[in-house]
């Protein structure tokens, strides 16, 4: 079979130009859903705040409350990066600690699936990276609801500097898991915005998508290695904060 020029596919030299036009009308819905989705998690956030001041008194209740209040900003500050479907940059990098993020993903993780075993192989101190540590959450909580929903019981999460190669730092995160793994045509398509094999269950296809924009923006990188029946690592690699 002949390969297609760079930009062209063995459709014809115009598919560049339809792929271009389809990926500019997603970065406009995109951006007309972040707005309309940033007012009602706006309104969640507005309304937990004024229930946290009638519950003062009951400590359970404030502590879920807040919890909610965090995850709704969370989400509103994602939400507002969906404009990464139009290619505009939307990533922003602070220094923060992987190793600690990535125990809240585990964590967060093993509360939404309790059927799903974590194996943590983390070290004892911080990991100082400099990324967009909201956008990296996102990723890591795809992957990790994506090894359950694709058949996994076991999951290996790993967080580690590396060695400073020629002046490169980086860090990363490798979760590996046991599930069904997946095919050739669904590995192409992984970061592919929007697109889901789960459409039936509301996932929206877009936690990978926008880690890999918000990664290569900070310097960094997502690979996924994955076949039917040998499960699927997922490897994360950042730059490094002194």
């Amino acid at each position: 079979m002949t390969t297609p020029p760079p930009g062209e596919t063995l459709a014809g030299p115009n598919n560049s130009l339809v792929e271009a036009r389809r990926l500019a009308l997603m970065g406009q819905i995109a951006a007309g859903a972040s707005h309309e989705l940033n007012n009602l998690l706006g309104k969640i956030i507005g309304l937990a705040e004024l229930t946290l001041d009638e519950v003062a008194d009951r400590p359970e209740a404030c502590a879920e409350l807040e919890t909610l209040i965090s995850v709704a900003e969370q989400g509103a500050r994602v939400v507002g990066r969906l404009e990464a479907c139009s290619g505009r940059n939307i990533a922003e990098p602070r220094r923060f600690d992987l190793a600690a993020l990535v125990e809240a993903a585990c964590v967060a993780a093993e509360a939404r699936r309790p059927d799903l075993a974590i194996v943590r192989a983390n070290p004892a101190g911080p990991v100082w990276v400099l990324a967009d540590d909201s956008l990296l959450r996102v990723a890591l909580d795809a992957v990790l609801d994506n090894a359950s929903r694709w058949g996994a019981s076991r999951v290996t999460v790993s967080c580690r500097a590396l060695p400073d190669i020629a002046g490169d730092r980086q860090a990363e995160v490798v979760v590996q898991d046991d599930g069904t793994g997946m095919a050739a045509e669904v590995l192409a398509r992984a970061f592919e915005p929007f697109f889901t094999t789960r459409s039936s269950q509301g996932a929206a296809g877009v936690g990978l998508s926008l880690a890999q924009a918000a990664l290569s923006e900070s310097g960094g990188r997502i690979e996924i290695d994955s076949s039917p029946g040998a499960g699927t690592m997922v490897r994360l690699t950042l730059p490094k904060s002194l």
